[in-house]
């Protein structure tokens, strides 16, 4: 009896331990799944840092396109005003050369 008592008694402490082995592998497999969802989150921002990076570059290629339609914009504004300033002159040539028939018939 005094032996089947010990067995007995050690069968019980290694319940004990068994379950206390349970509780810390419950522990242990969520600390895990936290730490496996940590490294999905930071393989997801590095490649948001990535397509970060990228967009930054074409935002400001988009930008130094806006500055170059304004720059386009304010250039046909003014080719518009020199074409129009262009008639003038040369309507005022043309005035010239009839005014210098006039003098010479006029003579």
């Amino acid at each position: 009896l005094f032996f089947i008592n010990s067995f007995l008694f050690s069968n019980r402490i290694l319940c004990f331990i068994n379950r206390n082995l349970c509780f810390i592998n419950r522990h242990l497999f969520f600390i895990n799944r936290i730490l496996f969802f940590k490294r999905i989150l930071r393989f997801i921002n590095r490649n948001l840092c990535f397509i970060n990076r990228h967009l930054f570059f074409i935002n400001s290629f988009l930008f130094s396109n806006r500055i170059l339609c304004f720059i386009n914009r304010n250039l046909c504004f003014i080719n518009r005003h020199l074409f129009f300033i262009n008639r003038i002159l040369f309507f005022k040539r043309i005035l010239r050369f009839i005014n210098r028939i006039l003098s010479f018939i006029n003579r």
